[in-house]
């Protein structure tokens, strides 16, 4: 089904599209919140190395200015702790496990234009992203209250949604 924020497709997912921002996104309804006793999370066990949250003292943690022109509030960039890494010249992301815990930190170029030589994004404290889903701990309670999840892009993505009180 076509409507004026995307398209509706099978099983309850719905793609959207913002114009304005030019970024898109999907929506897939979940299954009702189980009991905790039987949430999926905790019964599996995901082997990531995890770190304390005060190896993030090394960045400067305020917000950006880039990722304010893209739509992303200081008080968001604040409560994702996204900060500045002083060695690399990189805005710091610091991802989280699936229970919670910090499993490395993403960098990106502090600019908007990259030249062809330059990676946009790259791994400060390097971790396996496949076995973690960014922004899930910090939306899994209004994940389990909507049954929904929003999947999107890239970590701004996420950041977008929460500016807009969408998380």
């Amino acid at each position: 089904t076509l409507t004026n924020s995307g398209v509706t497709i099978a099983n309850g997912a719905h793609i959207t599209y913002d114009k304005d921002n030019k970024s898109f996104g999907i929506m897939i309804e979940t299954p009702p919140p189980t009991p905790p006793s039987e949430d999926p999370v905790e019964q599996s066990v995901v082997d990531i190395e995890v770190y304390s949250d005060e190896i993030l003292k090394r960045f400067i943690i305020c917000p950006n200015l880039l990722f304010y022109r893209d739509g992303i509030t200081p008080d968001v960039q604040i409560k994702y702790k996204i900060g500045y890494d002083s060695i690399t010249g990189r805005i710091s992301v610091p991802w989280y496990s699936l229970d919670g815990q910090l499993c490395g930190v993403m960098g990106r170029i502090n600019r908007r234009e990259v030249s062809e030589d330059e990676t946009k994004w790259f791994p400060i404290i390097p971790f396996p992203k496949s076995k973690t889903l960014y922004g899930y701990m910090e939306n899994y309670n209004s994940i389990q209250e909507k049954s929904a999840v929003m999947v999107g892009e890239s970590e701004k993505h996420s950041l977008q949604l929460a500016s807009k009180g969408l998380n």
